[in-house]
């Protein structure tokens, strides 16, 4: 028998999504303060999963964990962490487009391409940045490629990063929604077969 799919949108009520997204903030602060290694970090997956499970007006939600974080972590160039703040934005609107993908084997491939294509875009976006604001690099084409090579060991961490927490956000969502879609199918016929009917 296979089983019935359920839209992104099937779990959470907005009362539930304002409650998801103070846990996945508070949870996003904890984690980089913890040691870690550099750039793996669930703000990537926590910016596609808000996008397509939470909808379009929780795609701040990574920005104020990263925010969180900040805080305590300190600040740096504020045009190369508006590169980085706004690649995360970008991200969780992306995710908005995945609002409709259905549970199955298919969503798995769909989810992992976008952490993937994620991946790549902060790392061509904020590479670029500090290319052109940190002055640690010529400013000529061969100074932004150095830049990106340079960025290579740090964008396979963000690549498994990204693909390391999707897999717990979207898993786990996943198996609350196969949950409950399992207990609304096989409720009244296990209720009726316990009254021996």
């Amino acid at each position: 028998m296979t089983h019935k799919s359920y839209p992104f949108s099937f779990v959470f009520s907005s009362r539930a999504a304002v409650g998801v997204s103070i846990f996945l903030i508070a949870a996003a602060g904890v984690l980089r303060l913890l040691p870690h290694a550099p750039n793996v970090a669930p703000i990537g997956a926590i910016a596609l999963f808000s996008g397509a499970v939470l909808g379009r007006r929780y795609v701040w939600v990574p920005l104020a964990a990263l925010a969180v974080g900040d805080m305590f972590l300190g600040g740096y160039d504020l045009r190369v962490m508006a590169s980085v703040y706004g690649s995360f934005l970008m991200i969780g609107i992306a995710g908005t487009f995945l609002s409709e993908v259905r549970l199955g084997k298919k969503n798995t491939a769909v989810v992992a391409g976008t952490s993937v294509a994620g991946s790549v875009l902060f790392f061509l976006i904020t590479n670029a940045a500090v290319w052109a604001f940190s002055g640690m690099y010529e400013p000529t084409i061969a100074g932004l490629w150095h830049s990106y090579v340079m960025g290579l060991p740090f964008f396979r961490n963000t690549i498994l990063g990204d693909l390391f927490f999707n897999f717990i956000l979207f898993g786990g969502y996943w198996s609350v929604v196969y949950y409950r879609g399992q207990k609304r199918a096989w409720g009244p016929a296990v209720s009726t077969q316990r009254e021996g009917i």
